[in-house]
C-alpha cells in the first residue's frame, strides 16, 4: 500500500508491514498496539499506529496480555503496572460498525520484567489464553456502559499491600476513558448485547458505494470456490459523505498522520473523491477492503493547460 500527502489507504483484511519488525521504534511493538485486537470476518490483527488514541503508546496502569519479544520504548512502562489488558475491537464486513469489549485481570508472576527494559523481554509465560487463578479484573464502580466486559474484583487496584511504592502510583486509566479515547479510531459502536455477534458477523453492504470503475477476480482460476471477485469504484459529494463518515476513522489505526476528510466540503479551493474497493459475495452482499482518498484542485501550472487535478 503507498500513500502521499493528497491520499490515504485503510485494510482491516491484513497488518500493514511497512516496516522491519526488529526495529526498536516500530509502532506495532507499542505496548498500547500490543493490547488491542481487531477482528473482521475470520482475520485479527493488531493496529499499525495508536499514538492519536494514547499518548506515549501505552494505556496507562497496563500491559498487553500478550507481548513479544519484540522492544519498544513504551514498554518501559510496564514495570510500574499492576494490571494486563487486552482491547477486543470486532468489525463488521461493511466497516460502518463495530463493537468493543475490555478485559483485565491483575498481571501474573509470570509477567513481571525485572531485567533492564532495554533488552528484549523473554516471553516465558504460559497459560495466557486463560485466566489463571488468582487472577482478577479492574474494578470499576461508576462504569455503567454497555459496551464493555467488565467484573469487579476483590479490593482495588492500590489496595493489595503486595504491590510496590513504583507501581501504587500509577493509577490504570478506567475502561470508560479507554473506550472514549478508541471512538476517535473507530465507527459507531454497538452496545454488547444479545444479538450483537450476530450483527456484526451479518452486516454487509446491500451495493457498492459510488460509480463502478473496474471489477476483476483473484485467485485459483482452475478453482472456482477459491476465486473472490472485487469491485473498485469512485464517489464524491453526497455519494460518499455519509459512509466515509463512519468508515474513516479507522484510517488513525493505520496511518500515521491520518485525519478526517469532509465530503461536502466545497469552500477549500477544491473537492474530494473516494476510490473504493469491495469484495463482492453476492449480487447483494459487498464488504470493504479498503479506500484511498483523492484531492482535485485548480492547478494554474497544469500542462498543457491550466485544470484540476
Amino acid at each position: 500500500l503507498t500513500y502521499n500527502s493528497h491520499c490515504t489507504m485503510s485494510t482491516l483484511s491484513s497488518n500493514l508491514k511497512s516496516r522491519p519488525s526488529n526495529e526498536e521504534d516500530d509502532p506495532r511493538n507499542s505496548s498500547a498496539a500490543q493490547s488491542i485486537v481487531l477482528k473482521i470476518s475470520n482475520h485479527r490483527f493488531a493496529p499499525e499506529y495508536t499514538h492519536q488514541c494514547f499518548d506515549n503508546e501505552w494505556i496507562p496502569g497496563y500491559q498487553p496480555y500478550h507481548l513479544n519479544d519484540n522492544y519498544h520504548e513504551s514498554h518501559n512502562y510496564h514495570s510500574g503496572c499492576n494490571f494486563e489488558l487486552e482491547v477486543e475491537i470486532t468489525f463488521s464486513p461493511s466497516c460502518d460498525i463495530c463493537s468493543v469489549e475490555i478485559n483485565t485481570r491483575r498481571k501474573r508472576e509470570s509477567m513481571v520484567d525485572t531485567r533492564n527494559p532495554k533488552k528484549l523481554r523473554e516471553a516465558h509465560s504460559t497459560g495466557e489464553n486463560n485466566k489463571q487463578r488468582g487472577d482478577v479484573d479492574l474494578p470499576v464502580d461508576d462504569l455503567e456502559n454497555d459496551n464493555i466486559i467488565k467484573t469487579v474484583p476483590d479490593g482495588t487496584p492500590h489496595s493489595n499491600d503486595n504491590d510496590t511504592a513504583e507501581s501504587a502510583t500509577i493509577t490504570p486509566m478506567p475502561p470508560e476513558e479507554i473506550k472514549e479515547r478508541l471512538k476517535r479510531a473507530l465507527p459507531k459502536i454497538l452496545p454488547m448485547i444479545k444479538g450483537t455477534k450476530d450483527l456484526l458477523e451479518n452486516c454487509y453492504l446491500e451495493k457498492t458505494v459510488g460509480k463502478v470503475l473496474k471489477t476483476y477476480t483473484r485467485g485459483n482460476s482452475h478453482d472456482c470456490d477459491k476465486q473472490r471477485e472485487f469491485v473498485l469504484t469512485v464517489a464524491d459529494g453526497d455519494n460518499a459523505a455519509e459512509y466515509h463518515k463512519l468508515v474513516q476513522n479507522i484510517a488513525i489505526f493505520f496511518i500515521e498522520s491520518a485525519d478526517a476528510v469532509d465530503f461536502a466540503d466545497t469552500q477549500s479551493g477544491g473537492y474530494w473523491k473516494a476510490l473504493y474497493l469491495f469484495q463482492k459475495h453476492d449480487d447483494s452482499k459487498f464488504s470493504l477492503c479498503g479506500y484511498m482518498t483523492l484531492f482535485h484542485f485548480l492547478s494554474p501550472f497544469r500542462k498543457p493547460l491550466p485544470g484540476t487535478v
